[in-house]
């Protein structure tokens, strides 16, 4: 006797059943994939604004220093341009300009200070002590919702 066919649904199945299953996984891999590309591009977004916010705080830290002492150490400059060393990689040009010009202001100081502690009385001390009230003051200039709002942009 020969053997039964089978069900016209059942045969259906046999065909389709592959190709289904192979879109099917299709779908589910394209769909990690895109997962995965977003959690890159948060993780990106994340480790960016964590080295900026790093640079931030750095700006913050040298100019609450400098306005609550008047003075700064060679030690806090260093630190200032080791964490400000990224910027030209991670902010635009005109934040990188304004953070070197924070470190020119600062270095400033230094000179000055040293400058003034070298020079006997007379009109050049008063020239240096001009000079480094006006750096100073450039400091004591620089509000601390500006620096925020030039950072702000690059969340």
């Amino acid at each position: 006797m020969p053997p039964k066919p089978l069900p016209l649904w059942i045969q259906y199945v046999q065909i389709l059943g592959l190709p289904a299953a192979a879109f099917i996984v299709t779908l589910v891999g394209a769909w990690i994939a895109l997962q995965q590309m977003r959690i890159a591009n948060n993780k990106l977004r994340y480790d960016l604004y964590d080295k900026r916010s790093k640079v931030f705080d750095s700006a913050q830290t040298l100019l609450r220093d400098v306005m609550v002492t008047r003075s700064v150490t060679l030690e806090q400059i260093k630190e200032y341009h080791l964490a400000t060393a990224p910027s030209s990689f991670i902010l635009d040009g005109d934040l990188t300009k304004y953070l070197e010009k924070i470190g020119e202001q600062v270095s400033l100081i230094v000179v000055l200070e040293e400058a003034i502690r070298e020079a006997l009385a007379g009109p050049s001390r008063v020239d240096l002590e001009v000079s480094l009230n006006a750096s100073l003051k450039w400091i004591e200039e620089q509000p601390g919702h500006s620096r925020t709002d030039l950072f702000r942009s690059f969340n």
